[in-house]
């Protein structure tokens, strides 16, 4: 049986860091029904989404980019998107073998942070897919053998960037001038 693991570097990110992720594929020899695995595609991927409800978003929340499809009530629309990194295709995995890749890929620097309210979520994620049949001796030449799909998900978690957090909060924390005030000072 194909077992696939997701590591990440860090425990958070912040919008334009550099993911590190660790993909280790493992084929267990104590699992029922273990064989060879004959690997047809291995795919690495990343996204990122925003799901609002409109019920609850005001009409005045105006995205950039529309709005994808609606999912349970929710739309849905990706904030960004990998494009599918071929790891492996055709490859042989004996019992008890082992393998491990180390990605590398750069977050867009316009990432909100991850957020789950009632009306508006932002959620990140890193994805590994494997497509792979068993090799059990040889078939029947007129039956191709199944196509087995294994998958394995974690979530990236996205921070504000202090410079962007610090400066609002700094414009808060500023009383409002009026204009008298602004005059004097000038003076």
């Amino acid at each position: 049986m194909l077992r696939l693991h997701l590591l990440l570097n860090r425990p958070y990110y912040e919008p334009g860091g550099s993911v590190v992720s660790t993909v280790q594929v493992y084929n267990d020899p104590e699992a029922a029904g273990a064989a060879p695995i004959r690997i047809q595609e291995l795919v690495f991927l990343s996204a990122g989404f925003e799901r609002t409800d409109a019920n609850w978003i005001s009409s005045l929340y105006k995205p950039e980019a529309a709005t994808e499809h609606t999912d349970a009530r929710k739309g849905v629309r990706t904030l960004f998107k990998t494009d599918g990194a071929m790891l492996m295709r055709n490859w042989e995995l004996q019992m008890g073998g082992a393998h491990q890749f180390t990605i590398k890929f750069r977050l867009p620097g316009d990432l909100p942070p991850t957020f789950r309210g009632s009306s508006i979520r932002f959620n990140y994620t890193v994805d590994v897919k494997a497509l792979y049949e068993l090799d059990q001796g040889h078939p029947a030449p007129s039956t191709p053998p199944p196509l087995y799909e294994t998958t394995a998900t974690t979530s990236l978690l996205i921070w504000p960037t202090p410079t962007t957090w610090g400066s609002i909060m700094l414009k808060r924390q500023q009383p409002p001038q009026l204009p008298q005030q602004q005059q004097q000072q000038q003076q």
